[in-house]
């Protein structure tokens, strides 16, 4: 599939519409896969991550509530299991998020985070560290989308993904000035931080029921994992809900469930 075929507007937003895309990071030195992200029928969202060549991993589900400022360390052994293949993340439309092996249903872990019908927030985001051990760009199945995050200028030590969850209409909302063309690809400040980013917006297929909501991905270089001396993948998702619901009882943890491959026999912490 043609990314620029798969391209849709409404109004004053321009989105990539597609039941499966392939992300992809594209330098001077590397043309490598990420993960896939797939749309289900009824708007569930699967990230499966095949293309990291280490199997051996740590799957992990995090309780623990961080300090507000400075850096925190979680130990990600703590509630955690060793498996040695790789795994599909899946947020379905109730808010329930789990892990499973692909083409096998494996229950642990799961937690609830925000149903996708009703609600916005961060589905997931994953830290690469280092591309030697991804698999290489050759070409995409005819039914997936690629969308490729290039860095013509650099070849960065990592990269992190970002996926949010987000309305159309805030997004349309959102230009300056008002009524300005978003997407399909456009830059976007942090209300909090300032920090600019470029976002690609993914809308679900026309028969999923979800039409209200597109999926914003953003990929940005970052400086190499402490510790790590082999290609590296970290994964954070299925955060506690992101919008404040009345009659909502807060959770007092901010959990989320995580995997770090590869992993030694003794599984070692992860500064986040």
């Amino acid at each position: 599939m043609n990314a620029d075929d798969a391209i849709v507007s409404e109004r004053n937003l321009s989105y990539y519409c597609a039941s499966s895309v392939v992300v992809s990071v594209q330098t001077p030195l590397a043309n490598v896969k990420l993960c896939r992200i797939q749309f289900g029928g009824d708007g569930s969202i699967y990230v499966p991550f095949p293309y990291l060549n280490s199997k051996r991993g740590l799957l992990s589900e995090v309780v623990e509530h961080p300090p507000a400022a400075g850096p925190f360390t979680y130990d990600l052994s703590k509630n955690g299991v060793v498996v040695d293949y790789d795994v599909k993340f899946s947020h379905h439309t109730s808010g329930v998020v789990r892990f499973s092996r692909t083409g096998k249903e494996d229950p642990w872990p799961r937690r609830k985070s925000f149903p996708l019908a009703e609600e916005i927030g961060r589905v997931f985001q994953v830290q690469v560290d280092r591309f030697g051990g991804l698999e290489w760009v050759t070409k995409v199945q005819r039914k997936e989308l690629p969308l490729v995050f290039s860095f013509p200028d650099e070849h960065p030590m990592g990269v992190t993904l970002v996926a949010e969850w987000r309305r159309k209409d805030d997004i349309m909302s959102s230009g300056s000035p008002p009524g300005v063309h978003i997407g399909p690809r456009s830059a976007g400040m942090h209300r909090h931080t300032g920090a600019v980013n470029r976002w690609a917006f993914v809308g679900q297929h026309r028969t999923s029921p979800l039409q209200e909501h597109v999926l914003m991905l953003s990929v940005q270089s970052v400086p190499a994992i402490d510790g790590a001396h082999s290609p590296t993948m970290v994964f954070f998702g299925g955060l506690d809900p992101h919008e404040h619901k009345p009659g909502r009882t807060v959770s007092g943890s901010s959990g989320f469930l995580a995997f770090m491959y590869p992993v030694d026999k003794e599984p070692a912490a992860h500064a986040d």
